[in-house]
Order: structure tokens, then sequence, then C-alpha cells
């Protein structure tokens, strides 16, 4: 598989052309990074979480004291089925006694036209933190969000109040930017065991059918939406297969025929007969944050047919 050719996949997948560089901002990009963080820390094992989430970051509303966040949703979240509806907010500790903990219940509303509140989405109830900026996870009804994502932007009505003071942080608060509210829509999420690769050797002029491998590194490309990985190896088959009259000599190095051999070849040809997904996240022009999942982006086997 040419390097172009996984390039114009990826590009079709994410709907966007990454190549185009832009200000992203940083809030945005920090938190890409902490979830690709999180993303890599089984990458080391046998089992790998996948997961294809958009994590989409609250704004200011328009209206004055409505403990309201606006959600731009854009065309990141149409048509998407929802699995599962995080809320991530942070709240701050009481004025009164904050060194006293205290029960208070987060509930999130849709809210209507003018600011009212509508159907209650989320109710969950918490202690209070002895220091400023809790950070707290809420689920929140997913198919009503998934009714909700359809929108280019709604307004959600976020509340924890104590002492007849709302203690979320909200956009436009002084500390929003370090602890931003955003939504995380998980749409699927799916177990991967790690399959063992027979890699070619390169230092082998004859070999058998066997997996090769050569790096695109996304920020050499300036493809600075992609968050991570920052490159990936793009595989393939190349050698030689029992039965064929002539193998092929690599002189130490596959030939360019070789190495970008792919399915549909001739009978008796070296092909895939496995491939691997691959996790990505990137941020949208819209700079919602996804995570989503390449399907067949690796060749983890090779064969003879």
């Amino acid at each position: 598989m040419r390097t172009s050719e996984v390039l114009t996949g990826i590009k079709s997948r994410l709907a966007f052309d990454p190549s185009v560089t832009r200000k992203i901002p940083a809030v945005v990009l920090a938190k890409a990074q902490a979830i690709a963080r999180r993303a890599s820390l089984h990458a080391d094992s046998d089992e790998m979480e996948l997961q294809e989430a958009i994590h989409v970051f609250a704004a200011e509303d328009d209206l004055e004291n409505s403990n309201g966040a606006r959600f731009y949703f854009h065309n990141d979240t149409r048509g998407r089925s929802i699995e599962r509806a995080e809320l991530h907010l942070y709240i701050d500790k009481p004025d009164t006694n904050p060194s006293e903990r205290r029960e208070v219940s987060i509930n999130v509303y849709e809210a209507s036209e003018g600011g009212v509140k509508g159907e209650l989405l989320a109710s969950h109830r918490v202690l209070t933190s002895t220091h400023r900026h809790a950070h707290h996870r809420v689920r929140v009804n997913a198919e009503a969000l998934e009714r909700i994502a359809q929108r280019d932007v709604t307004t959600l009505i976020v509340e924890a109040v104590c002492d007849d003071v709302n203690l979320v942080v909200l956009p436009g608060d002084e500390d929003a930017v370090e602890h931003p509210l955003s939504l995380a829509l998980i749409m699927k999420e799916t177990r991967r065991t790690r399959r063992a690769i027979t890699f070619c050797k390169v230092d082998k002029p004859v070999q058998a059918c066997c997996v090769f491998q050569h790096q695109i590194d996304f920020q050499e490309l300036g493809w600075e939406s992609v968050v991570a990985p920052s490159k990936i190896n793009v595989m393939g088959c190349a050698g030689y297969c029992p039965g064929r009259d002539a193998k092929p000599d690599f002189n130490g190095e596959p030939s360019r025929e070789a190495l970008y051999q792919a399915a549909g070849v001739s009978p008796s040809c070296c092909h895939p007969t496995q491939y691997e997904d691959q996790q990505m996240v990137y941020i949208t022009p819209s700079d919602n944050i996804v995570e989503t999942v390449i399907k067949d982006l690796y060749v983890v086997k090779c064969g003879c047919s």
C-alpha cells in the first residue's frame, strides 16, 4: 500500500484536509493531548481498548445568569449513534465553611428558548471538595444527547448549587480556560487483541512472504490537527511464495514493486490476509476533539494464495 493511498484514506475518514494549516486554540490542543495520552496508556499491552468519541467544549452562553453553556456540534455528530455520554466539569468549593464537605447535586438540563430549564438529562450527588476545582464526570442520558447532537448548537444548563451559589465552573468564568466544561460523546468501545507480526528482515536478500513497514510522520507533513499518533507505520507484503519459479532478490532492501503489493494481486502472490485498526485523536475545523478508529489501517499478516 503506497503512502499516498494511506494518506488519501485517512483524509477521507477525517472528512477534512488536515494539511491545511490553522491556529488551534491552546486549551483545545492541551485537552486533545491529554486525551491522546490516556488513549496510549495501554498501547504496550496485549489487549487494547479502542474508543470512538467526540469531545465538545462548551462556549459562553449569551443569556445572563442562566447557568447555561453552549455546545457547538456542527456536522461532527450529525447522524452518529451515541453509546454513552459524559459531562466533564469542575466545581469550586463553597464560600461559606469551605473546609466542611457538603453534599450537592449536579443537575444537567436541556435549555429551551430563553434559557428556561427543560428536560433533566442528568442528576448526580457529590460531596464538595476542600480544594478548588474538583473534577467530576457525570453520565448524561445518551438517548437525549443523540437527539440534541443532531443540531448545530444547543444550550445545556449545568448546576451544582450550594447556598444559592452555582459552584460549577462555566465558560466565561475566570478559571474556565484551565478547567473547561466539555461533553464526551462515546460512539463505540471495543477491545482488540494485539497480534504478533512477522516482519521482513531488510538484511536478508531472499525471504518468504512477510510484512514490511515504513514510517509516515504527520508532524513532518504539517498535519497539526492530527494529535495522535504523531507517526504511523504503513505496512504491506513482500517476499516469495512456495511454488513460484522465481524468487525476488531484495538486494538488502525490497524493491518498490515488491514492497507495494496489496490485496487483489494474482494467485500465488504474497498479499495481506489480516489487518488491524488504529485509534486516532484529531481536532476538527470546529475545534471539537475526535477519537476515532481507522479500520484496517495496518497489515498484520501476509500469506500466499
